[in-house]
């Protein structure tokens, strides 16, 4: 008898929510929103909003997953209000497009990272300079690059318990780089007197009203505080799931907003709202000021720890939607069967993998990813309106954990989606809107085709 693969504890899933929402837009969205609100009071208060939609969703999918704890997570929920076609639709374009894409694009930044870690000056001779990578598109940023996906998908294929091992490390370095951030830019670090007067003024008003601006910079605020669903894909691979899924889902995505907004705070007090609308690449002003000069590897092995840590979480999650579509007979049927020891989804993570070196050598995936992105949040709307649908017309349905505050997290979170999907759309060429719609409308016409040829085959 094969032994029962190790199921990951609530600590693991906790940590892989957080990993899922603390990758590298933290160090990067706060310069592009102060650039849309520049004045210290609107900065904080729309990071505030974005991490209380944030919390609403939590305690959206926790009841959803404490009622539904199967495999495949989101897919499942919308099959039980909207059936098969939209549950299809939603695997259509995470596995053709956002995930597959996105596992590129965050090791190509990884690989980055990892060029400036190893760089060294010309005419060095430094043993560094045997290993240096290239810029993005060299062969060897391409190496290192599709050695972060095949590697990571060895590490999936040996279970979730092993995944949640090597992104609970990745996870503790992120706090520790983050907590030391905080103590000692709120605790140790003194402004200037000069820095402390622009902190407590507005200093950059620009040509738009306040409120605009505020809305503008929700967008990217609502992208940063997003990725904590993933872990309801593998709901089957967590001891108890009825009990610690929701409880995961919420402990870490209050831990994360407790993070987000202690980091935020930390900038303006050591750079200033100023500064950080003005350089994008502001994180290193913030280390040197607060912990001296500490030099720009370490926040380049950081940020490229942090790139690698949540993509391992996108590549240990997304292969269950396979799994799901498979148990519904949207896909082929092997593709439901896990490893006999370690439990995973072999023909999934193979396939993912196979998928996401392809957006590699293809070059940037970026363009069609962003794309698409408005309609991943469509899905959102659907379920957070669904579980206010479902509560209504079953009743009888057994709901271990119901959501704080009933209906207003579901509908909260709703609306904010709502409005992500149409900030998007209205923000972004029309080109990048019809390509998202055309990737829908493949997915629809191809849907009766695919279920006919499976039906078929079977």
């Amino acid at each position: 008898m094969q032994p029962s693969p190790k199921k990951l504890s609530l600590l693991d899933a906790s940590l892989m929510v957080m990993g899922a929402i603390l990758g590298v837009g933290i160090f990067f969205t706060p310069s592009q929103v102060a650039s849309l609100v520049p004045s210290t009071a609107a900065y904080l208060t729309v990071w505030t909003i974005g991490c209380l939609v944030a919390v609403c969703g939590a305690f959206t999918f926790a009841e959803w997953s404490a009622s539904f704890p199967k495999a495949g997570g989101a897919f499942v929920y919308l099959r039980e209000v909207y059936g098969r076609p939209v549950s299809f639709l939603l695997a259509w374009v995470s596995l053709l497009v956002i995930s597959t894409g996105a596992i590129p694009i965050m090791t190509g930044f990884g690989a980055s990272m990892v060029g400036e870690v190893l760089s060294v000056e010309e005419g060095s001779s430094s043993w560094l300079q045997h290993f240096q990578v290239g810029a993005e598109g060299s062969l060897s940023h391409s190496l290192v690059s599709g050695g972060m996906i095949v590697g990571m998908t060895l590490i999936a294929l040996c279970g979730a318990k092993a995944s949640a091992t090597f992104q609970n490390s990745c996870m503790l370095i992120k706090i520790g780089l983050s907590v030391t951030l905080i103590i000692s830019g709120l605790l140790l670090f003194t402004p200037a007197p000069e820095q402390a007067e622009v902190i407590a003024s507005a200093p950059l008003q620009g040509d738009r009203p306040i409120w605009q601006g505020m809305i503008m910079a929700m967008l990217p605020v609502l992208f940063a505080c997003g990725g904590w669903p993933l872990i309801a894909y593998i709901s089957t691979e967590i001891k108890d799931p009825v009990r610690n899924l929701p409880r995961a889902l919420i402990w870490g995505v209050l831990s994360v907003v407790a993070i987000y907004l202690l980091l935020n705070w930390c900038y303006i007090r050591v750079i200033g709202i100023d500064y950080l609308a003005t350089n994008q690449v502001f994180i290193g002003e913030v280390v040197e000021r607060s912990l001296g000069t500490v030099g720009n590897k370490l926040i380049s092995a950081a940020l490229a720890v942090s790139a690698v840590g949540v993509c391992m979480v996108t590549i240990l999650t997304t292969p269950w939607l396979y799994v799901a579509m498979a148990r519904e007979k949207l896909f082929f049927k092997s593709f439901a069967q896990l490893h006999a020891s370690t439990g995973a989804p072999v023909l999934g993570l193979m396939l993912q993998c196979l998928l996401a070196l392809g957006y590699m050598m293809l070059g940037d995936s970026e363009y069609l990813v962003d794309s698409v992105v408005f309609v991943e949040w469509i899905f959102h709307v659907l379920i957070a309106s669904g579980l206010i649908w479902i509560r209504a017309k079953r009743p009888d349905l057994e709901r271990p954990f119901r959501s704080f505050g009933y209906p207003a997290m579901p509908l909260i979170y709703a609306i904010f989606a709502g409005f992500l999907v149409v900030g998007v759309v209205w923000q972004a060429e029309a080109s990048q809107t019809l390509l998202g719609a055309g990737v829908i409308a493949v997915g629809i016409i191809a849907y009766p085709f695919w279920q006919r040829w499976l039906r078929a085959r079977a």
